[in-house]
């Protein structure tokens, strides 16, 4: 069995201030160092450039396979907001999600 399909591009916002109740279901594009975690279940958190802490969940394979980047990292994530034990946070499925990046570089598409 073969799949073939088409790159599609994926619409979202930056949300550097953080998230929040009108963010759910939503997706966001955070970027920021990476200052703690993961913890046992992926959740990573980062600091974003404008002070807002974000909450990073990291699937369960991406755990498992330590995807997740080092602290002190400035990463790029993508992802739909969810709203789960009174947090908000990004999930992320898919290693092209999340990006390390140096500096000011551009988050990649």
């Amino acid at each position: 069995l073969e799949v073939d399909r088409d790159a599609r591009p994926v619409r979202y916002v930056w949300a550097n201030e953080g998230l929040g109740e009108d963010d759910v279901g939503g997706v966001r594009r955070v970027r920021g160092t990476v200052v703690d975690g993961p913890d046992t279940f992926g959740q990573l958190t980062i600091e974003t450039v404008e002070g807002a802490r974000v909450y990073v969940n990291l699937d369960a394979e991406l755990n498992r396979r330590r995807a997740a980047p080092p602290q002190g990292a400035t990463l790029c994530a993508t992802g739909p907001v969810l709203y789960s034990f009174s947090e908000y946070s990004l999930a992320i499925m898919r290693i092209g999600q999340i990006a390390v990046v140096d500096g000011d570089e551009a988050c990649p598409d």
